[in-house]
């Protein structure tokens, strides 16, 4: 229950707003911070939002898992930026549920204030709150990080992200 964490789900812009009326995201809200506060699980914040009553099991885990993945990579995010990373890769899940637009993403290497472009819209990092629905509910993909270096991450691991297996 990091009192910073909790501070930037209480104040950020959210997507919530986008896809649900004001109200209802201010309980969805109110709900996700409580979770943290107590160390919900993703299961328990999955039946701490169903109990809620405004939706079923399918969309509260939608809810649950892209909130949590937008927590940890702003951690992330924020991590990198205070340890001196100078540049990050988008890595996205490789699987038949990943975007189009994400696995065009996939190895994108770029300096650590600069965004990915991602189906032309501009992301610090997966999952993104600035970014469309469309483009960050349910984000599986991650980031690497590295320092000193403008060549491509791929590149340098000698990294083929092309039709890679799971």
């Amino acid at each position: 229950a990091d009192p910073d964490v909790l501070k930037f789900v209480r104040e950020r812009r959210s997507n919530l707003e986008t896809v649900m009326d004001e109200a209802t995201a201010k309980e969805v809200k109110r709900a996700i911070e409580q979770g943290m506060k107590e160390t919900d699980t993703e299961k328990d914040l999955i039946e701490r939002l169903e109990n809620l009553g405004i939706f079923g099991e399918a969309r509260a885990q939608r809810i649950a898992r892209t909130e949590s993945h937008l927590a940890v990579m702003t951690g992330a995010f924020q991590a990198m930026k205070q340890s001196g990373v100078t540049h990050k890769t988008w890595l996205a899940g490789l699987d038949e549920r990943t975007r189009e637009a994400h696995l065009e993403a996939n190895g994108q290497t770029v300096v650590i204030d600069e965004p990915f472009i991602v189906d032309d819209e501009e992301l610090d990092y997966p999952g993104d709150p600035e970014g469309s629905p469309g483009n960050i509910i349910q984000c599986r993909c991650s980031m690497l990080s590295h320092r000193d270096t403008d060549e491509d991450l791929g590149d340098e691991l000698d990294l083929d992200f092309e039709d890679e297996p799971d």
